[in-house]
């Protein structure tokens, strides 16, 4: 039997509908920068042996480790033996990974990054040690982009995004914009349980965010406005700024983490709202804007997401501005001065479990979500805290954009 001849309507929806729905690529695409810049495409370890032999011959005659090489080869072995990462499938093209060793670039454009229309990504040798987390961070800024349509910093001049440095550091106060857009690709480059199968990691730390309050986030630092490199740090416990809590991508990091643990469905959510379809006249900008449009859909949550934003934010919020943020809610009305009273100054690896806590006998009740909250290993130590100034760089380089 013949099918059915396509009519000029059929055929003119199919063209609507094809020109419509985005072509899900998904592929990535590997490629090495040497030293003086000259790039080659790779597709298995067997290109990786021939551009990065794992030895080499000395002047003496002696094979030796290849040193130079060990960084991009570690990159390169995680990535190819590492099935797709994380939603790259659901890309709407081809994205394109430069691992580099490239010293010949300008200053501004070496470090790891992924590009304005998202359709490339550059990993520095350097950024070896935590491979995957590096790719996921990146892919996170083009999967935000791609499926929202734009990045809250759209529009921000470097300078405005990080400072006079134009880096920025997981924990530094930089603009709440970019405290969102960092911090979502901190939450995804978090773990690797981003990546489906990850393979034995051991190579590349997956970089956990930690315990804000502890380790390398005992510590935030603010740079100068005027000087380049100069910094004031201040321990997160003696931070009495709102708005510089919310200015920081790890604590943005953190508190999208702690959703993810503790409330219903909380990583599904995140995802709803990050990738829901932005235009340039009606976005969001911070994470506050989403959990605005997250407690008017989902009122019942409001509880949970007051206490979280407490535990990062050392309860430094107003009670009028959290609750206008997070709605009227048993917390925010009946509990949060006895917690201010207890916890405050607490990191809050220690105090979510006691937010999260069924009540004790003859008190008022809780979210009833229990202790759900895992914090994860903190990271190494981030250098001296206080509340002095300091020229100091920050210890931790996150030389992302």
């Amino acid at each position: 039997m013949r099918p059915p001849s396509l009519t000029l309507f059929s055929l003119a929806a199919l063209a609507w509908l094809l020109a419509a729905s985005p072509v899900l690529a998904g592929n990535l695409i590997f490629i090495y920068r040497d030293a003086s810049g000259h790039t080659t495409p790779i597709s298995s370890m067997a290109d990786v042996d021939q551009v990065l032999p794992p030895t080499v011959t000395d002047a003496d005659g002696k094979t030796v480790p290849n040193t130079a090489a060990a960084r991009a080869r570690t990159i390169f072995e995680a990535y190819l033996n590492t099935p797709t990462p994380y939603r790259v499938k659901s890309l709407s093209f081809d994205l394109t990974v430069i691992v580099s060793d490239d010293v010949t670039r300008p200053q501004d454009d070496r470090g790891s990054w992924s590009s304005g229309d998202g359709k490339t990504i550059q990993i520095q040798t350097w950024d070896s040690y935590r491979a995957l987390s590096t790719l996921a961070h990146e892919i996170a800024h083009t999967y935000m982009r791609d499926k929202a349509g734009r990045n809250p910093t759209k529009g921000m001049s470097a300078e405005t995004k990080y400072g006079p440095d134009k880096k920025h550091f997981v924990n530094e106060t930089t603009t709440p914009e970019t405290a969102l857009s960092e911090g979502y690709a901190e939450y995804h480059g978090d773990r690797p349980s981003r990546f489906q199968s990850p393979v034995n990691n051991s190579k590349s730390n997956p970089g956990a965010i930690g315990c804000v309050g502890q380790g390398n986030l005992k510590s935030f630092t603010k740079e100068s406005a005027t000087t380049a490199g100069s910094y004031t740090t201040t321990d997160w416990k003696d931070i009495s700024s709102a708005a510089d809590m919310w200015a920081s991508e790890a604590i943005n990091a953190a508190i999208l983490r702690d959703i993810a643990a503790n409330v219903p469905q909380g990583a599904s959510k995140i995802e709803t709202f990050i990738t829901a379809p932005q235009t340039d006249a009606k976005h969001y900008s911070t994470l506050q804007d989403i959990i605005k449009q997250w407690v008017a859909k989902y009122p019942s949550d409001g509880d949970s997401l007051a206490r979280i934003i407490d535990a990062n934010t050392n309860f430094t919020m107003a009670g009028g501005d959290l609750k206008a943020l997070t709605g009227a809610n048993n917390y925010v009305d009946n509990q949060r001065a006895g917690f201010i009273t207890q916890l405050k100054g607490q990191s809050p690896c220690d105090t979510l479990p006691k937010l999260f806590a069924p009540p004790a006998a003859g008190t008022a009740g809780s979210s009833g979500l229990g202790t759900l909250f895992n914090s994860g290993a903190p990271s190494s130590p981030a250098g001296s805290g206080g509340t002095a100034p300091s020229s100091k760089q920050p210890p931790q380089m996150n030389n992302f954009k």
